[in-house]
């Protein structure tokens, strides 16, 4: 399998902590692969037959909507029907064998709205009951079907058609005959021959469905500027993963193996095969064993031996364990599933250090130069070689956005690797109005650690970009407040009650912070106004450990 990345899919629907996105990110379909079904009403008790297999509607695909429509105007109807899984549309003309008639009309509205939407019609044939139907706009999931209203008459006749219009005025039509369709106008009373010209006919087309295998290729649309990354030796060493400049390569295949894989033994046994072609195509390969992280030094050591047996070229070593949990981070962040990455996947690297595509399963030399050739590429001509079909876009596709990512890595823990790509890349970021946001959120996230020193760093660049900024003045206040080393209780209720300013006065913790430091520097009458202050505030729902500790400024 194939596929591209241009943008990450839950920046565009919705927050993290939204029950879709945790559905998405946990594999999960969006209707449980459901195929499309087919019931046959065989009368008497209402009983139904299931003929979705019979009637070609029963295919191994996850169902979304379907619309019905005469489409070819031979007086039965037709399917348009709509997959999340490939193919995404597909039409299903009925050639079924069948005696009867039928009658389709269009409605028109004058004195309603012109689509008449809302507006019943019932057609009583010269045999049988009557049967009603409403024109809707929008019938199941995301579907419409056509606002040609169709009536199965069987071997009967049209004795009288009703048109309930919008509002409730009853209009009856006459001229409906059966087997033609008609224009049901507002006001006119008589039906109007209606007939289409048929539709061009759709040519059976093949499926062209990808067999599925058990490798996924991800490529980058645009590439993802990544921090420094280090890992262990054969000889027990911390090593600089990426050289400067990759020690004169044009990229870096960067993969994970273990021995126990049979496929990775094969992907080396390759890759050890087609040495000469890497160094002629300017591509270096690095085996990083995964080994060592559960089975300790004896997995390490048989991973070198089976190396050593193979003779294999390359440069090697062991992936520590936060080396692989920076790359999972990486995958989850570019994709909306977050599984566990396999074994073998490899990463391939430019010689800018950002990564180009991530391949899961065995990759060819061939396929890694083909990707880096393709760098050399205008954006548009190198988006598109890099989809697995052809096709066209919709929309346009939006760039994974590095200043989340810079954020996220804080989030989990990643301070060297965070404090890296915000250096490296500050001439992007500094541009964008989101990075002072991105600096105050490290800093927060270093004064959890205990990073106080960092911490002082983050915020003084945040307000440097942003002087308004509330949560990097809030920050500075209460590291100068709390930590021992940096204390400064004046500096700190001079940030405090900037911050409280530029909130109006709303943040009950920020005035939470302002009355420790107006009680830091004895001015406890003014403190304890201010932690009564937060607690009046209407509408704010405190957690408890704030609660109390306003409280117990507040006083006895």
């Amino acid at each position: 399998m194939r596929g591209t990345f241009g943008s990450s899919l839950l920046h565009a629907i919705g927050a993290a902590d939204d029950p879709l996105v945790t559905l998405l990110r946990q594999g999960r379909s969006f209707s449980g692969r459901e195929r499309h079904c087919g019931f046959l009403n065989t009368g008497g008790g209402r009983r139904f037959a299931d003929i979705s297999d019979v009637s070609g509607l029963g295919l191994p695909e996850d169902g979304t909507g379907v619309a019905f429509c005469d489409w070819d105007h031979d007086g039965d109807l037709d399917l348009w029907m709509s997959n999340r899984s490939g193919p995404q549309v597909r039409f299903f003309q009925n050639e079924a064998k069948w005696s009867g008639d039928s009658v389709r009309v269009l409605l028109e509205g004058t004195e309603c709205n012109r689509d008449a939407i809302g507006a019943r019609v019932t057609v009583t044939p010269s045999e049988g009951k009557p049967v009603t139907k409403t024109l809707r706009a929008g019938e199941g999931y995301l579907s419409q079907s056509s606002k040609c209203l169709h009536f199965g008459l069987g071997e009967s006749e049209v004795k009288t058609v009703v048109v309930r219009w919008p509002g409730g005025v009853e209009e009856e039509f006459s001229g409906v005959k059966a087997g033609s369709a008609f224009r049901l106008k507002q006001g006119e009373g008589m039906a109007e021959d209606g007939e289409i010209s048929v539709k061009a006919p759709l040519p059976l087309s093949p499926e062209n469905l990808l067999e599925p295998e058990s490798a996924a290729q991800i490529v980058l649309g645009i590439p993802l500027p990544l921090p420094s990354l280090s890992y262990e030796t054969d000889q027990g060493e911390q090593a600089e993963l990426f050289g400067d400049p990759l020690g004169g390569k044009r990229g870096l295949l960067v993969n994970l193996w273990s021995g126990w894989c049979e496929p990775c033994l094969e992907e080396l046994g390759g890759i050890a095969a087609a040495h000469s072609r890497l160094d002629a195509g300017g591509l270096g390969f690095i085996a990083l064993n995964v080994d060592g992280i559960e089975g300790g030094e004896e997995g390490t050591l048989k991973a070198r031996k089976t190396l050593r047996e193979m003779r294999f070229p390359f440069p090697s070593g062991n992936a520590p364990a936060s080396l692989v949990k920076f790359l999972q981070l990486m995958n989850d962040e570019l994709l909306v599933a977050q599984r566990p990455v396999p074994v073998p996947t490899s990463f391939l690297i430019d010689e800018n250090w950002r990564l180009v595509a991530i391949y899961k399963g065995k990759v060819s030399p061939e396929v890694a130069l083909a990707e880096l050739d393709r760098l050399a590429l205008p954006f548009e001509e190198r988006r598109i070689g890099t989809l697995p079909f052809p096709g066209r876009w919709n929309f346009a596709p939006k760039n994974f956005v590095m200043l989340n990512f810079a954020d996220r890595l804080f989030q989990r823990g990643f301070f060297e690797e965070g404090r890296d790509l915000v250096t490296r890349y500050a001439r992007f970021m500094e541009p964008q109005p989101l990075f002072p946001g991105v600096l105050s959120n490290a800093g927060l996230r270093c004064v959890e650690a205990g990073r106080n020193q960092e911490a002082r760093e983050y915020f003084q660049r945040a307000l440097k970009l942003d002087p308004r900024r509330i949560t990097a003045l809030h920050g500075m206040s209460k590291l100068l407040s709390d930590n021992l080393i940096l204390q400064n209780h004046d500096k700190a209720l001079e940030f405090a009650q900037r911050a409280a300013e530029l909130g109006d006065f709303q943040n009950p913790e920020v005035l939470c912070t302002l009355a420790i430091c107006l009680k830091n520097l004895d001015r406890q009458n003014e403190a304890e106004a201010m932690a009564k202050r937060a607690l009046s505030l209407p509408g704010s729902e405190l957690d408890q450990a704030l609660k109390r500790r306003l409280e117990e400024l507040q006083g006895p």
